[in-house]
């Protein structure tokens, strides 16, 4: 039942791509450029920490964090080498903060690596039917073969949403 108002003025958005779904339907609302690849910087951390979570390891699980993770640049907690947080205090800071130390101490702590993480990730990427998702760095640093399309990451938005309560319980705080 949904119709379109031929005196509504269409949306302006200035972004290069943009799509909104309806998440009960399904239903592509809005889409602008929606299938072209372009970079999705720190979004990539989520298909980093849907993977981390398919490893079912206990929240609890204590994390030390190394001088590689430490030293991660922009934006992060300021962690040093020898802290120790639990998967779930990492998780929180990763996702409400976008916290590049922590979310690397999750890469190393908790998918071996930043190399192993790749892997992973990637292999998650296909399993959920995602063509035009590459990951190159778990954190979503600049790199050329670091992309999605907006109608992939509204699919793993979906996903997080369907099958991954924990993330959604976490941004809920933020």
């Amino acid at each position: 039942g949904i119709s379109k108002d031929a005196n509504a003025l269409a949306p302006v958005i200035q972004a290069r791509a943009a799509l909104v779904m309806d998440v009960n339907t399904k239903a592509i609302l809005y889409q602008k450029n929606a299938y072209e690849r372009l970079p999705i910087a720190s979004i990539t951390k989520l298909f980093t920490l849907m993977t981390m979570l398919d490893q079912k390891l206990p929240l609890d699980t204590v994390i030390t964090i190394d001088q590689y993770a430490a030293d991660m640049p922009a934006s992060k907690l300021y962690l040093k080498r020898g802290d120790r947080l639990t998967l779930h205090s990492l998780l929180q800071a990763s996702l409400i903060a976008s916290a590049n130390d922590a979310t690397m101490a999750i890469v190393q702590g908790a998918l071996n690596g930043p190399e192993n993480a790749i892997d992973l990730v990637n292999k998650k990427v296909h399993a959920l039917g995602l063509i035009n998702t590459h990951i190159a760095h778990p954190l979503g640093f600049d790199d050329q073969e670091n992309y999605s399309t907006a109608f992939e990451v509204a699919k793993a938005a979906y996903t997080v949403y369907s099958q991954y309560p924990t993330i959604i319980d976490i941004v809920k705080q933020g």
